[in-house]
């Protein structure tokens, strides 16, 4: 729909993503896969952190030449825009971060999916956060069954 990243903020009159910091992490190159999964994880992610992960990505039936997943330090933010230019995903879904973690400049709810350049955008709690709190899966189920028409 918009040509780049600037059409967006003429046409809701307000910037909608910061300029990056240059402090941005290392990413992995681009794939294929149009589905990108981005976790921040409180040190390496551990295997519990991975398996439930892994269950997630199952149940909604992305097997991993589907998905892209980054594990990134809990400390690390992101630039949307950079990543929607360097991995033109369908679907980011992230962990333990804020729209403040990746540069936005709109407010949006966990659990709540927005669409910003043809990219649908979910946020949700780390991993581990999530794992432990059956009102959240819940929450996240839902909207990942909506997303991905379950």
């Amino acid at each position: 729909m918009f040509q780049n990243t600037y059409s967006v903020s003429f046409f809701y009159s307000e910037t909608l993503y910061r300029l990056p910091d240059g402090s941005l992490p290392d990413l992995p190159e681009s794939t294929n896969s149009k589905v990108l999964v981005i976790s921040k994880t409180v040190s390496n992610p551990t295997e519990k952190e991975i398996n439930f992960l892994n269950n997630i990505l199952k149940a909604i039936g992305l097997t991993s030449d589907k998905v892209l997943v980054i594990f990134l330090p809990v400390s690390d933010v992101l630039s949307f825009a950079n990543i929607i230019r360097k991995y033109e995903p369908d679907t980011l879904i992230c962990f333990g971060f804020s729209s403040t973690d990746l540069q936005l400049n709109i407010s949006t709810n966990l659990y709540q999916p927005i669409v910003l350049i043809n990219t649908t955008l979910i946020l949700a709690d780390l991993l581990n956060v999530l794992e432990s709190d059956h009102h959240k899966k819940t929450l996240l189920w839902q909207q990942l069954k909506r997303i991905f028409k379950l």
